[in-house]
C-alpha cells in the first residue's frame, strides 16, 4: 500500500468515533490499539487482517473497521470481498456526505468483482449525489 493510503487510514483511525453501541473506555481503546496495529501491520496482510478482524468483533457497528478492512482486501485484489465489506460500512454510515464517494468506491470494486449491473446503479447514485 502506498504511503499516501497509509496516512489517510491513520488519520481515519485517529478521529474514530464509534456510531452504534457505546463501547465502554477500556474496550474502546483496545477497540482504537486494534485497528490502528491492523493500519501499522498493513505489510503482513494476514496479520492486519486478524486484528481488524478482532475490531470487528468487539464493534460490529463501526463502519471505519469495514472501511478500513475494504481497502486491505482491495490491495489483494479481493474485489468481492472488500466490496462486501464495503456494504457493510455504506448499511452502518448514516452521514450523507460520506455517500457520494462510498457508492463511487463502491461501484469500482463491484466492476472489479464482475457484477456489473450493480456497479452501474451504484455509479448512478454517486453521479445523482454529485
Amino acid at each position: 500500500m502506498n504511503k499516501t493510503v497509509t496516512a489517510l487510514l491513520i488519520l481515519l483511525v485517529s478521529g474514530f468515533s464509534v456510531q452504534g453501541q457505546a463501547l465502554d473506555s477500556i474496550n474502546q481503546a483496545k477497540f482504537d490499539e486494534l485497528v490502528t496495529s491492523a493500519v501499522k501491520f498493513q505489510d503482513d496482510f494476514n496479520k492486519a487482517i486478524a486484528l481488524i478482524d478482532s475490531a470487528i468483533a468487539l464493534d460490529s457497528n463501526c463502519d471505519h473497521a469495514f472501511v478500513i478492512k475494504s481497502e486491505f482486501l482491495w490491495t489483494q485484489k479481493r474485489y468481492g470481498e472488500a466490496a462486501e465489506n464495503y456494504k457493510r460500512a455504506l448499511w452502518l454510515n448514516r452521514d450523507t456526505s460520506f455517500f457520494f464517494g462510498a457508492y463511487l468506491v463502491f461501484g469500482v470494486l463491484l466492476e472489479k468483482s464482475y457484477q456489473l449491473q450493480e456497479a452501474k446503479v451504484n455509479y448512478l447514485k454517486a453521479i445523482k449525489l454529485f
